[in-house]
């Protein structure tokens, strides 16, 4: 029987059986494009697979070029997503804190400008080739040295393998490979505000003119705009990719190219420095939305870097809220937050404007879902202010009733304390408002319905919205627990918002859980300005205290905040051991607080800290000149606390040591070493050594040979057939 015999139904449970069996889980298209050179109709199927989901860089693009030109665009119909990473210049260490010159913006300008024309070119010949279904673009920019200087995200990687919502079948994959990364990244030395001025104090990037004699773009010196392309449907710049592209460049793509564009989803980080945040917030809605007819969706989420930002903290300021409300009536999703204050989108709607100016012209015709990030939702310790909640959730009723295709609205707020979240759902007969938060667990109160609150959205439902029953009311708990909320900042609130595969893409989405769970921070006391570093530094310096509070100890930690530790440890005891790399106590000082304590009177006397240790190991291995660490038999962290137990081995082959000559004999022997970690940095070491085992293999006990295992060479030089030795 031949292939073209077959049942249709049969050739595509074979293709299918090709892809799971070959690939798995994985991403099959890496390794299909052989498969798609048997036949035309192996080429229709494959190429599917090849072309769905394409990450391309600069370099790839005359290649792209070529196998979608003429005839060949037709593989353009089966990429629904295109992910441009453009490669900007790289950098070294000498220039690596300090903010690019113009020369170095100028470039990177040039080398964006041309590799985003180059594809819109590309893309502008499939033009109305698509048959309705259209590509989803994301855009990015990075340098090489990135990753290899300050700020270390694994997540820049050119193999990170989490790219879309399809790569996020296995959790346990996911958790995994993170868990893994974050270990590996982790460096001891803290960050400083000034370490960042290259990465993330730069200028958002930006399309430079098109008339530039410099780079050539069509006729030389001709007045041009960039080229029109209708099958972009979607752009997404993703919370991953931490170099920000101008609101002026958005503004080119939106108006000059992407001319059918339905969804705009930006995740770019918020500025850091203070005229590029103004920029960013007086003009980003007004000048974005302003044109853009044919978008229906918009999605931004704009986070921040609490290290980063802590000179300019947020502000509160309604008017791109209010910007907002006036230009998205066209819209049928919208999400904002967390950074951009949301409520000015219900100004208009507050009560004490209504009863002074009656409703706005606003109406939402075709809006389904709507989630803003509302400040107003906060509490702490000492409380909340209700009358201020009442009147968000009263305006936000008032706003609903202008948007009669609402399913859902949420208003969602999170900091470091505290985290609540409103919703509005129209899915069921009666419809449901839900409030949650954590302030209950927390600090033993809640929100209480008001009479008011009540009221406008029983009319909203029943009135406006057409529903015969008035809604049911709830108040129920948020699980989140205190270090969750510390470490994400208050965002792992966002994985209890039913539209929250609206407010992040997905990938973005896991990656905020990931950090809600495991922790987020690189920034250390060093964040701090340095005046209060120095006096933080000075007061622990003379009060000269010798150990961590009991409490401090068992304040509960993040797992990756355990692996730093654990690492960390590893790091000090790879320097301590190590005949190249341990010079004396100031081969491992960085790793240890200034007033650090050691204790092993036994085996190291006179040893007082971690860096006398350091030294003390230093002088012995003049002597065992190869000595190693052979495996970390046991490595894990509670708390405050690292437990390392280890095997180490080595030779009498160097100096003599306390007057007994060079042996020769080898030794193996185990220890334990138990760490007390404060702030990144080693507080406390307390060493356990099988002493007398290895010095009695080198020849360096006072001891004569015996039978006896606990005194007899070969015994102790293996331990694990000792211990089944019943003699």
């Amino acid at each position: 029987m031949s292939w073209t015999s077959l049942p249709r139904e049969l050739k595509l449970q074979i293709f299918e059986t090709i892809i799971q069996d070959c690939y798995g889980n994985k991403r099959p298209q890496r390794g299909l494009a052989s498969l798609a050179a048997v036949s035309i109709q192996w080429q229709a199927f494959f190429e599917s697979w090849t072309f769905r989901e394409l990450t391309l860089g600069q370099s790839d693009l005359s290649a792209f070029s070529d196998i979608t030109e003429g005839a060949r665009k037709v593989r353009l119909r089966y990429t629904r997503r295109l992910w441009l990473r453009v490669k900007l210049n790289t950098y070294d260490s000498l220039v690596c804190r300090l903010p690019e010159d113009e020369a170095t913006i100028r470039s990177n300008n040039a080398i964006f400008t041309g590799a985003v024309w180059n594809l819109l070119t590309i893309l502008s010949a499939a033009n109305g080739s698509l048959h309705g279904r259209g590509i989803t673009l994301e855009l990015s920019a990075y340098s090489p040295s990135d990753l290899h200087h300050c700020y270390r995200d694994f997540k820049m990687a050119d193999e990170y393998p989490f790219i879309t919502k399809d790569d996020l079948v296995d959790q346990n994959v996911f958790d995994r490979y993170h868990e893994t990364r974050a270990a590996e990244q982790a460096t001891h030395r803290s960050h400083t505000l000034d370490d960042m001025k290259r990465f993330r104090g730069t200028e958002p990037l930006s399309l430079i003119s098109v008339q530039s004699g410099s780079i050539q773009y069509g006729v030389r010196g001709a007045a041009r705009r960039l080229p029109r392309v209708n099958i972009v449907t979607g752009l997404i710049l993703r919370r991953h990719s931490y170099r920000n592209i101008s609101t002026g460049a958005l503004e080119m793509l939106i108006f000059q190219s992407f001319i059918g564009l339905e969804m705009l989803r930006d995740e770019q980080w918020r500025p850091v420095e203070h005229e590029q945040q103004e920029l960013v917030r007086t003009s980003y809605f007004s000048n974005i939305l302003r044109g853009a007819y044919t978008l229906s969706r918009l999605y931004v989420y704009q986070d921040n870097d609490r290290g980063l930002n802590q000179d300019n903290p947020m502000t509160r300021d309604i008017g791109p809220g209010r910007q907002l409300a006036a230009k998205s009536l066209s819209l049928t999703e919208l999400s904002i937050g967390p950074e951009i204050d949301s409520t000015g989108f219900l100004w208009e709607f507050f009560p004490a404007l209504l009863k002074k100016y009656g409703y706005p012209y606003f109406f939402w015709p075709e809006l389904r879902y709507l989630a803003l990030s509302c400040p107003d939702l906060r509490a702490t310790e000492k409380g909340f202010n209700q009358q201020a909640i009442d009147n968000v959730l009263r305006a936000a009723a008032s706003a609903a009733s202008c948007m009669p295709e609402l399913m859902t609205m949420e208003l969602w707020y999170g900091d470091r304390w505290s985290t609540a979240l409103f919703r509005y759902s129209g899915k069921t007969d009666p419809p449901t408002v839900t409030w949650r938060s954590n302030w209950k667990n927390s600090w033993g109160f809640d929100l209480i319905w008001s009479k008011e609150v009540k009221e406008g959205w029983k009319e909203t439902a029943t009135v406006y919205l057409d529903y015969t029953r008035e809604p049911d009311f709830s108040i129920e708990p948020l699980d989140e627990v205190g270090s969750q909320i510390w470490d994400s900042l208050g965002r792992g609130v966002v994985r209890h918002l039913e539209l929250k595969e609206m407010v992040l893409d997905p990938v973005s989405l896991k990656e905020v859980e990931w950090e809600a769970d495991h922790g987020t921070s690189l920034w250390k006391e060093t964040c701090l300005p340095k005046r209060n570093r120095r006096a933080s530094h000075l007061r622990r310096i003379r009060s000269k205290k010798r150990s961590v509070s009991h409490a401090q100890l068992l304040i509960p930690l993040t797992r990756a905040t355990r692996q730093r530790n654990i690492a960390l440890c590893k790091e000090y005891m790879s320097i301590a051991y190590s005949p190249t790399d341990n010079k004396g106590g100031s081969s491992v000082q960085h790793l240890c607080h200034p007033d650090s304590w050691f204790w092993a009177p036994a085996t190291f006397p006179g040893c007082e800290t971690p860096m006398d240790y350091a030294d003390s190991h230093a002088a012995v291995m003049a002597s065992v000149a190869d000595l190693s660490i052979v495996r970390f038999d046991q490595a894990w962290a509670k708390d405050g606390h690292v437990l390392l137990r280890y095997t180490a081995q080595g030779s009498h082959c160097g100096e003599p040591y306390k007057g007994i000559g060079s042996t020769g004999r080898r030794a193996q022997w185990s220890a334990a070493a138990i760490f007390e970690v404060e702030g990144g940095k080693i507080r406390s070491f307390t060493k356990d050594w099988d002493q007398k085992t290895m010095q009695i293999q080198l020849g360096w006990a006072p001891v004569e040979e015996s039978d006896d295992p606990r005194w007899n060479a070969k015994a102790l030089g293996n331990p694990e057939e000792s211990r089944k030795n019943k003699g």
